[in-house]
């Protein structure tokens, strides 16, 4: 049975407004979604992308025109309302006529009697006419221009230095110091480029959807189980006393917010994938579509653009649901201890430990909270929702020097702690050297607020986000008692616009003064350092720097807000023995 292709007109990202035939034009957002000419004109500084929720500062960027979409929106009118696509000739005062036929050579659409004069004339009788109703995607697109320096010659050279269409006239002018290739050459290379990324994206679609069809296999498994197990629950209870009524009613309501908390992380985990589904699935639809309708130009003016949405769609994490298996145990005494038992009698377990065993393990492991008291305020501040941004609310400087803060209390001693940070980052600019972002890490009390970071001072183990001049790019950056130890190459993007989230966990283990440092991008350790010292006081610290180069958005995560999986365990455990 052949697969029903659905035909849709595109519409605009900002508005969501459907794009008209020979309507507001489209542009190209960096995140590859279409918006129209009327957004851009908008006197808002900034244009949203209701797509993928990315804000762009018109102020700052270029955005080229979309041919891609312009011939899409063509092509999906010719489809669903033909009588939409109107002859384009207003000299002869036809358009209100439906089109019969188009111009390739001059991208028009004419009806019967202005296909006929145009036939006529003797500059355009030799172009290539096509029926409207015989069109396809590789028709519409326009044959080699015209140089507009050398009208005598067609643009059919690419120069790679100026990155731009020229002719061999231009060559011997102001290009002859470039390095110049066959248009159909470099367009044959971009194309090349192209569809190797449409495979690599369509291998992380299939892999998303094996993902989500492992957590619907979850969720099934885990309805399936709370079922089974709530009948056992009831089976139980049916043949005690009444004095037993009390303690399965308590059992029921633990059972089914275990339930809830398994649906709830099941939820949250299947909308990720979706959100990574639809992130993957509209970059490599709109590859389709460039090697489908795209110009040469195109092919190769959104190279870059087109690199960096593909490689951060190959980069998302697609793990399935790992979710709590639910169990009872029944515990029996003798009768006459019955009334002594019903406080005990059953409990949930499950496979993953929870956070409170991991805590019993590790010791005691409180919530940790961003000291909105002791901040510099005219640096950074903690807004409404608790996340730490890099960009100041008032001249008070509760913290002098230090750009960031700390957390209400020091580090308990003799205990492991474990905490971890969620750091988003939206660029604004290009970096410049030694461009600092953030840090996060521990500091003695001392140190507190002798500068402005804790990187390079003796008592604090830190990693950075900064540019680096030996890597030319945004690197992590390993800290120790003022030492750099370590760097790790290219975490974040220097492209003004993109935006990215950097995952950290922070343990410190009290006991053997250790202070282990992990991506939970990619569930690796990074990290264990030493402290030279005993320190009476070791407080976690979090800084936020340069808003004019990158919005940095801090989140804090601790308690039984972290959320553990198996990969998480065993990564923790590895770093414990």
């Amino acid at each position: 049975m052949a697969t029903k292709i659905t035909v849709r007109i595109p519409q605009c990202s900002a508005c969501e407004t459907p794009f008209r035939y020979k309507g507001a034009e489209p542009y190209l957002l960096p995140c590859l979604h279409p918006v129209c000419a009327d957004c851009i004109g908008a006197e808002c500084e900034t244009v949203q992308c209701s797509f993928c929720r990315y804000s762009f500062d018109k102020r700052t960027i270029v955005l080229p025109k979309d041919h891609v979409t312009e011939m899409d929106i063509l092509s999906s009118t010719l489809k669903l309302k033909p009588s939409e696509v109107t002859c384009t000739n207003k000299n002869h005062g036809n358009s209100a006529k439906t089109a019969r036929s188009w111009c390739r050579n001059c991208q028009a659409m004419f009806c019967r009697s202005c296909e006929s004069a145009h036939n006529q004339v003797k500059t355009s009788r030799t172009h290539q006419m096509l029926p409207v109703r015989d069109m396809k995607a590789g028709g519409l697109t326009p044959p080699s221009a015209l140089c507009t320096d050398h009208d005598q010659y067609f643009l059919d050279l690419y120069d790679e230095t100026c990155e731009t269409l020229i002719c061999s006239k231009c060559v011997r002018s102001e290009h002859k110091h470039c390095v110049v290739q066959e248009l159909e050459d470099a367009v044959n290379v971009g194309k090349s480029t192209t569809k190797q990324r449409k495979a690599k994206l369509e291998e992380k679609l299939q892999e998303i959807r094996k993902a989500m069809t492992e957590t619907k296999t979850t969720r099934e498994n885990s309805e399936s189980s709370y079922n089974d197990l709530k009948t056992l629950l009831s089976n139980r209870f049916h043949h005690i006393q009444e004095c037993l009524t009390k303690r399965e009613a308590e059992l029921q309501e633990e059972l089914d917010s275990k339930h809830r908390l398994n649906l709830v992380d099941i939820s949250k985990i299947n909308l990720g994938l979706q959100n990574v589904l639809r992130k993957c699935e509209d970059t490599h639809d709109f590859t389709e579509k460039l090697l489908k309708y795209g110009p040469p130009s195109d092919i190769l003016m959104l190279e870059k653009c087109m690199k960096i949405q593909t490689e951060n769609c190959l980069t998302e994490d697609v793990a399935g649901a790992e979710v709590e298996a639910m169990q009872l145990s029944f515990s029996k005494e003798q009768m006459e201890h019955l009334e002594e038992v019903i406080s005990s009698i059953g409990t949930t377990k499950s496979d993953i430990p929870s956070q409170d065993k991991e805590n019993d393990k590790k010791g005691s492991d409180p919530a940790l909270s961003f000291d909105v008291e002791r901040i510099n305020n005219n640096k950074v501040h903690v807004n409404n929702k608790g996340f730490l941004v890099n960009s100041k609310v008032s001249q008070e400087r509760k913290l002098s020097q230090y750009v960031g803060t700390t957390t209400i209390t020091p580090l308990p001693k003799d205990t492991v702690s474990y905490w971890e940070v969620e750091s988003d980052f939206n660029v604004a600019s290009e970096m410049q050297q030694h461009g600092l972002l953030m840090e996060i890490g521990v500091a003695r009390g001392a140190c507190l607020d002798n500068s402005y970071c804790m990187s390079g001072q003796k008592g604090s183990m830190c990693l950075a986000i900064a540019h680096c001049y030996t890597h030319k790019g945004v690197c992590a950056k390993i800290w120790s008692n003022g030492r750099k130890m370590r760097c790790y190459e290219n975490v974040l993007s220097t492209s003004p616009g993109t935006s990215d989230t950097l995952r950290h966990g922070l343990l410190f283990d009290g006991t053997r003064n250790t202070l282990t440092i992990f991506d939970l991008n990619t569930i690796a350790e990074l990290v264990t350092l030493d402290t030279e010292e005993q320190a009476d006081d070791l407080w976690p610290v979090f800084g936020a720097y340069n808003s004019s180069l990158a919005a940095v958005q801090m989140k804090l995560v601790s308690g039984k807000e972290i959320h553990i999986l198996k990969s998480k365990t065993k990564m923790l455990k590895g770093a414990m023995e």
